[in-house]
């Protein structure tokens, strides 16, 4: 290719890159002002059929709450 043609391409490319710069930088600021949030939850929520029985029930017999109440 001649240099002409390369110089063309090259001003298709950086915008694109710049682009993608700028929304990789605002995702990874946006990941860093929720990292927090997400971390603090250190609560474990088990959902379970009230009547379900030998898996759950509503008095916590089943082999399920049995798992909930471990992990």
């Amino acid at each position: 290719m001649c240099s002409g043609c390369l110089d063309g391409l090259n001003l298709t490319v950086r915008p694109a890159r710049k682009a993608f710069q700028r929304v990789a930088i605002g995702m990874a600021g946006l990941a860093l002002l929720l990292f927090p949030a997400v971390a603090n939850a250190r609560e474990l929520r088990v959902c379970a059929d009230p009547n379900n029985m030998p898996f759950s029930n509503a008095a916590g017999q089943g082999f399920e709450n049995r798992i909930a109440e471990i992990v």
